[in-house]
């Protein structure tokens, strides 16, 4: 039996080689992405393990918030803590120290540099992996700083340059006085960009406290062993203090600079969920056509005393090789796709470095899974079918073509879970429950895919009617209905794919219609002060420009915004707070339906309101990044707007716990007459000393905010082309089986009169037929589950609902494409068929 199987596979290579190249995809993706995460988490990991060799151990104080993204203020730590710290049996040196994220050099073009997201200011020391002078010298004045050598190379600046920097206070000059390298690399990690001040300097900008330090780093005595002497110093400082070990801390900072493989790894997975799932729908009709089309040779098999059970092993050891075979091919093709992307992503500028492949072996183990274990799985039921061929029918004529309708128990499997998901859709949508929601996303697609079978014949039909006037193309149409469950099998890769891509392009437009409804609606600014770049600590806008912009005489008034993580009675969130309250209620449009803004306490609209259960009059306790926790009083309630729907706290309070005093955005408000093409320009230049935020017109921040969302479409797009591309692969493999099954069918044909030109145009029906039936199907099933879920997702601020019908008809489109590239090869083969030997083809 085993060389039977063998002789059976290698005579029918291409009828399985199109079927594995969807899981080689899928496996590609999957290797892909997991070998690029190790391979970069490896070199994070080396990068910080080399940085923190010296620390044995390391003194912070605790974080106001338990899990704070915060890191950009840490809690000051005086001298007093470095003493006692010393003062610990077995603590060899302990040295205060300054490195504070949020020091951002301005570039020779006015604009912070680009590229990196890790801006720190610290302090000179000689110590703990003290940095190496490349040009000029330490800093020794209050004027003068260092900078790292990828910053010096990426700016142009030099030792004597005047510099401006901004740090958690406003924009001050420097003189730079040396150039400096870490461990003898020009960068650190993750393309850090570096300011090194004096000591009292960098304790005022960084940590606005003199004499205070970020951390205290401790060097073990001779024969200390450090985890012993973590306890030890954790005991005499007491509450308040976290003490790691330079491992942990080596792991934490790589732990918290992997934030972009997560991004990564998850954009290739959803590829390669798509590539599986599609695959999976193409194994299994592979398979089913073969097992028909070998029915007599099963058969004969049976015949000469092969049992079910060795046929059904037989049908399966192919898929185990076939899924092997694609299992190697894909795991190549992963590993140079990892590589090549922990490549791009550990470019010149980042300061990693990325050697060889890291080979992970969840990597090999997953995808080997993934390959092998999803083909057999897939092929699972043919083998049964095929384990049931009567012996009987090896003295057949010809073979008998199986039942294709539609089973009436998949049809009632179908219509129940069709109800279901209807059900469970009907309940998330009233109540806005997310995960009734999605369950019912999932029963509905998945129903859609059993039912399909049996609306094939009834909608192909349809489409069918205006291109079937000649014989050929009416042939092929027979042919697309001829085998409905085949029919649908093949239809559903490009379904799936389609349907997937139409539900997320209408969740995204209407979500992106939504954002810039509701800020042409709902913010009557007429010039807006928007941050431009991203990190650990917001870009700021000057209050001093503040104060010169609402002196303009075409200004009147002006509302300057910051938010920052906190916790309100316990439960986590993003806080907002506006340095003029009485111009931002004006301005965002705030309608208070209890109490006011006074200025005194904290307001919120009516959803966060009712979800925290508060109300006018109650008190609350605010902990915020930095400072101790604050009980402040809910002096307004006001009606739900998008443009502020968090709880708003005083600007006194936002400058005491935020990261900085300074706003991060602002929002302009002209007098009547005022023109804010005419008053841009002078705003933009008494801006000049914020580098990192941009002036814009109501109609340019509309614009912005929708292509920020348009961003997320087009990664959208990417997944409708990898199941383009599998469903070309399921309709030219369906094809070509089908040209190969009906052999001795088209060469009657030929030997009647039919041309190759007709016999081009019969495929080239079927295929486009084919893929026009999945196309339309998704595109229907896409758009009916994206409305609902844009109907059921009111409370997450998506408001007004846009379905993408130009979209739609495009991926129509495009279907008449792929069913027309599909075509291509199988139906050339069917037009260059031998008359005489397609006639005695047997």
């Amino acid at each position: 039996m085993f060389r039977a199987t063998m002789k059976s596979l290698l005579a029918r290579k291409l009828r399985l080689v199109l079927s594995a190249l969807a899981i080689v995809l899928g496996v590609a993706f999957v290797s892909g992405a997991l070998t690029m995460n190790s391979t970069l988490s490896e070199a994070f990991s080396s990068a910080y393990d080399t940085a923190y060799e010296d620390v044995g151990l390391q003194v912070t104080a605790e974080a106001p918030l338990a899990d704070s993204v915060d890191a950009a203020a840490p809690k000051p730590l005086d001298a007093a803590s470095v003493e006692r710290v010393k003062g610990v049996s077995g603590v060899n040196d302990a040295t205060g120290v300054v490195r504070v994220p949020g020091a951002r050099l301005i570039g020779k073009d006015g604009k912070v540099p680009s590229g990196s997201s890790q801006r720190f200011g610290q302090a000179w020391s000689d110590k703990w992996g003290a940095p190496k002078l490349r040009e000029g010298n330490a800093p020794r004045t209050a004027d003068e700083i260092a900078i790292n050598a990828a910053l010096a190379d990426k700016t142009g600046f030099k030792p004597g340059d005047r510099v401006g920097v901004l740090t958690l206070q406003p924009r001050r000059e420097f003189t730079i006085a040396g150039v400096v390298e870490f461990d003898g690399r020009p960068d650190f990690v993750a393309g850090e960009q570096t300011v090194i001040f004096t000591e009292p300097v960098a304790q005022e900008l960084m940590l606005g406290q003199a004499g205070a330090y970020s951390a205290v780093n401790v060097g073990l005595g001779s024969g200390a062993d450090a985890a012993a002497l973590k306890s030890d110093v954790s005991a005499a400082l007491g509450q308040g203090f976290e003490v790691r070990t330079g491992q942990e801390l080596a792991d934490d900072q790589a732990g918290a600079s992997k934030g972009l493989l997560t991004t990564i790894t998850s954009l290739l997975l959803g590829f390669a969920a798509v590539a599986v799932l599609v695959g999976v729908f193409l194994i299994v009709n592979a398979f089913s056509v073969v097992v028909a089309q070998r029915t007599r040779e099963l058969a004969l098999m049976r015949a000469l005393g092969a049992s079910r059970k060795q046929v059904r092993r037989s049908v399966l050891l192919e898929a185990v090789l076939v899924g092997l075979v694609a299992w190697i091919v894909g795991a190549a093709l992963g590993l140079l796709l990892g590589r090549v992307v922990a490549g791009v992503v550990a470019d010149e500028d980042s300061g990693l470095a990325v050697g060889g492949f890291t080979v992970s072996g969840t990597a090999l183990v997953v995808s080997f899974l993934l390959g092998v274990g999803v083909t057999t799985l897939a092929a699972a039921v043919p083998a049964l079918r095929a384990s049931r061929v009567p012996p009987i029918a090896a003295m057949r004529e010809a073979a008998a073509v199986a039942d294709d309708r539609p089973g009436r128990k998949q049809t009632i499997v179908g219509l129940v879970l069709l109800v279901i998901g209807a059900v469970l859709l009907a309940l998330g949508i009233a109540s806005e429950a997310l995960p009734a929601l999605f369950a019912g996303v999932l029963f509905a697609f998945v129903a859609t895919a059993i039912l399909i079978p049996a609306f094939t014949r009834p909608v192909v039909n349809v489409l069918a009617k205006p291109v079937t006037r000649s014989t050929a193309a009416r042939l092929g149409w027979l042919n697309a209905v001829r085998h409905p469950r085949r029919t649908a099998a093949t239809a559903v890769s490009l379904m799936i794919g389609v349907a997937l891509v139409a539900g997320m392009s209408t969740v995204m437009r209407s979500l992106q219609h939504s954002a810039t409804e509701t800020v042409d609606n709902q913010l009557s600014a007429d010039l807006s002060i928007i941050n431009l770049s991203s990190g650990n600590v917001p870009p700021t806008v000057s209050p001093a420009a503040l104060q010169q912009i609402r002196a303009l005489p075409d200004v009147a008034s002006v509302a300057g915004y910051a938010s920052e993580y906190g916790e309100v009675n316990g439960n986590k969130q993003f806080l907002f707070s506006w340095d003029d309250q009485a111009a931002a209620a004006a301005i965002v449009g705030m309608e208070f339906t209890q109490g006011s803004a006074n200025g005194s306490g904290a307001v919120m609209n009516e959803s966060t309101a009712e979800r925290l259960k508060l109300k006018a009059g109650d008190q609350i306790k605010l902990q915020m990044g930095r400072g101790d926790a604050l009980t402040l009083p809910v002096t307004g309630v006001y009606k739900d707007t998008t443009v502020a729907d968090r709880v708003t706290v005083p600007w006194s309070a936002a400058q005491a716990g935020f990261r900085t005093d300074q706003p991060s955005q602002a929002y302009i408000d002209l007098r009547d007459g005022a023109s804010a093409e005419q008053v841009k320009p002078t705003v933009e230049s008494l801006l000049a000393g914020s580098p990192e935020v941009e002036v814009q017109t109501k109609k340019d921040l509309v614009e912005t905010v929708g292509n920020g969302i348009g961003t997320i479409i087009l990664v959208v797009q990417l997944l409708l082309a990898v199941a383009m591309i599998i469903a070309i692969l399921g309709v030219v493999n369906i094809l070509v089986l089908s040209v190969l099954e009906r052999t001795r069918e088209l060469g009657m044909l030929r030997s009647i009169g039919m041309i190759r030109g007709q016999m081009r145009r019969m495929v080239t029906t079927e295929s486009v037929l084919i893929s026009l039936f999945g196309a339309l199907t998704g595109v229907v099933l896409g758009t009916v589950l994206g409305v609902a879920v844009v109907k059921g997702l009111r409370g997450e601020g998506i408001t007004a609902l846009s379905v993408p019908w130009v979209l739609l008809v495009v991926y129509l489109v495009a279907a008449l494409v792929v069913g027309w590239l599909a075509a291509l090869g199988p139906g050339s083969r069917a037009a260059k068929l031998k008359v005489l030997e397609a006639i005695a083809y047997e």
